[in-house]
């Protein structure tokens, strides 16, 4: 998007200042979003810890960003303006931020809110935070992931995956109006409570386990969990696995079965796992458990 006007961030032509001295505008959205993907994916395993307040939202805009603009995680000065939507001026985003974030500390961070409420508190900081519109580029991105990890305290996983574009732009419009029954739909449809995420994990280690020890053939595992191709997909991406030339398509087919497999490639129990099918860590029952963990293959 180019931007006109006086506006100290921008080149000439309307191009956003960048590391990469990028002045055509496709080419840096392309850079900028090939990089910030990389690094959303890398905080999505790697969250920041920070105290769900100002700085640690700049600490995930710099994280995103800090390869492309030289503003990466700086609060922005001035006016900022997008279509219709006026943002908090440059000079307010600190105090307003304070206020908002007193307002989430007050409230435990979520995590002693009600579960039929909690999809409204989610899309009312959200919708807060858009509106403040710290940074001068790279809001949404930052709020998501701010805004997920949230969640994640509160105890539910939140994704955005089945969210379009024009979806959330048209949600966050109607936020400014202080409408949130946009961001709430949105909210709901990716909420599910990390109990749920961890029971369907433990079940899909289970399936993973039976196909690669157990004898069981997955052809016939995916015709009742669909769920399983993806945990396939995972097992097929270990270096173990790609140096045997073993593939998704041969697991999922039936056509790799557990005495195909030489005594090299290890396999541990699904429940001396460290990870789970949704990337959350998993602490071991106790520390003589943990000494018993194979150095193998890891489902």
């Amino acid at each position: 998007m180019k931007y006109t006007g006086s506006d100290p961030y921008i080149y000439e032509d309307g191009v956003l200042i960048n590391k990469k001295g990028i002045k055509d505008e496709a080419e840096l959205n392309r850079i900028e979003r090939a990089s910030s993907y990389m690094k959303a994916l890398d905080l999505n395993q790697n969250p920041i810890n920070g105290k769900f307040d100002l700085k640690h939202l700049q600490a995930i805009h710099k994280k995103l960003f800090e390869d492309t603009y030289p503003f990466a995680g700086k609060i922005r000065d001035g006016y900022l303006q997008k279509g219709e939507q006026d943002f908090t001026m440059g000079y307010r985003i600190i105090p307003q931020s304070e206020r908002l974030f007193k307002e989430l500390k007050n409230e435990q961070f979520l995590k002693k809110t009600e579960s039929d409420k909690i999809v409204g508190r989610l899309a009312y900081y959200m919708g807060e935070i858009n509106a403040i519109h710290p940074f001068r580029e790279g809001n949404g991105r930052t709020q998501r992931i701010f805004i997920a990890q949230l969640a994640k305290e509160a105890g539910y996983e939140l994704s955005f995956d089945k969210t379009t574009q024009e979806e959330m732009t048209s949600a966050s419009i109607q936020a400014h109006r202080c409408d949130y029954k946009g961001l709430e739909n949105i909210i709901e449809k990716g909420l599910t409570p990390l109990s749920l995420n961890l029971e369907k994990s433990e079940k899909l280690g289970q399936k993973s386990y039976d196909v690669l020890v157990n004898g069981v053939r997955a052809d016939d595992l995916l015709k009742k969990d669909s769920q399983l191709s993806k945990a396939l997909d995972g097992l097929a991406a270990h270096q173990d696995m790609q140096q045997k030339g073993i593939t998704a398509e041969a697991l999922k087919s039936g056509a790799i079965q557990p005495k195909q497999l030489d005594n090299e490639l290890k396999v541990n129990r699904p429940e001396a796992r460290a990870i789970n099918a949704v990337g959350s860590k998993i602490k071991p029952k106790s520390q003589e458990q943990q000494a018993q963990k194979s150095k193998g293959f890891s489902l």
